[in-house]
């Protein structure tokens, strides 16, 4: 979004509408939600399968870096609450330029979270292995390129009232051109792993379930096209429906972060759901067997093509795993090998 609204103000006026309550109650529902998916995400990484990673702290930084957009969020709208937005423009002018950049650090963390899953999960020789790679990489070095361009434009971000900025219309391509490349990359993280798990041994059922829970991911990426539309907001007249259109684009901004939290954070969960309806019959794993017995599993260890064998203990005829079945599995199960 572009902070080069104007700080001057018109005393003669009237207070328009800035939405300030409405963008207070998104930010309060949005980090509730999100806190509570990623505290569940964490209990099932940390305590019942020990299979902490990489991808998990990566995470917990974009959760951080949530964290302040929230604040940022709520201290704007109750900024422009009560005497109005007018009257308080150069606070919100510059609690906005802070909400971008925070809005682009917090999207290059849900970005590298993701493609850290990816990769600790997909074969090394996988074409998809080198998609996300790339495509990643290029999406964090551009949007936070563009995330300090904008923060330091006029130079020092406190100094509102200096004119020696950078051209306006340029900064408004590039803003379009990293809402279009966030967009896609919300699609391609989505739907590209669907290429891995239906070729797995994965059952129907658990790869409906996969599929399901993957596709949340998508509307993170509706609410990215929908925001193009809201991106010259910052350029918007001192009109009700100008001020509106920037509320917009906040909250539309922050539940973009905010479902990408939730959708990563959801992915983690199939061992916590199965534990949960561990009574349900047809289950994805065979039939149930007798609590205390030990079942083993053969599966292919780390896409290297060598079938390795886990053995599962059944406890209320559920299996509690030794080892955390990935949302993804590496490859098919092949012929076991002597190692």
């Amino acid at each position: 979004m572009s902070t080069s609204t104007s700080a001057s103000t018109s005393s003669s006026t009237s207070i328009p509408d800035g939405h300030g309550p409405s963008i207070v109650t998104n930010a309060v529902i949005g980090v509730v939600i999100a806190t509570f998916c990623l505290g569940l995400r964490l209990y099932v990484r940390g305590v019942m399968t020990k299979s902490f990673g990489f991808d998990d702290y990566i995470l917990i930084a974009a959760f951080i870096s949530f964290l302040t957009l929230t604040a940022l969020t709520i201290a704007y709208g109750i900024t422009i609450t009560g005497t109005g937005i007018l009257t308080n423009l150069n606070t919100a002018t510059l609690i906005l330029e802070w909400h971008t950049f925070f809005y682009s650090v917090d999207q290059s963390f849900l970005k590298a979270a993701l493609a850290a899953f990816y990769l600790r999960v997909l074969s090394s020789k996988s074409w998809q292995r080198t998609v996300v790679l790339v495509s990643t990489s290029i999406f964090i070095a551009y949007t936070m390129i563009l995330a300090f361009v904008f923060l330091f434009q006029c130079g020092n971000p406190n100094d509102l009232a200096s004119t020696a900025c950078l051209n306006g219309n340029n900064l408004t391509i590039t803003s379009y051109v990293q809402a279009g490349l966030n967009a896609f990359m919300d699609w391609l993280l989505t739907l590209l792993p669907i290429t891995v798990i239906f070729k797995t041994q994965m059952s129907a059922r658990t790869k409906t379930s996969v599929v399901l829970i993957m596709l949340v991911g998508a509307a993170a990426s509706a609410i990215s096209i929908v925001r193009i539309f809201s991106l010259n907001a910052g350029d918007s007249d001192d009109t009700a429906e100008g001020y509106a259109t920037i509320a917009r684009l906040i909250v539309m901004s922050y539940w973009e972060n905010c479902i990408g939290q939730i959708a990563i954070s959801l992915a983690a969960l199939r061992p916590l759901i199965r534990r949960v309806f561990k009574g349900t019959k047809g289950s994805s794993y065979g039939p149930s067997a007798p609590t205390g017995a030990t079942r083993p599993v053969t599966t292919n260890k780390m896409g290297t093509g060598i079938a390795v064998e886990h053995t599962y203990t059944v406890q209320d005829n559920a299996y509690s795993e030794t080892e955390e079945l990935e949302l993804i599995d590496r490859k098919e199960m092949t012929p076991r090998a002597e190692v």
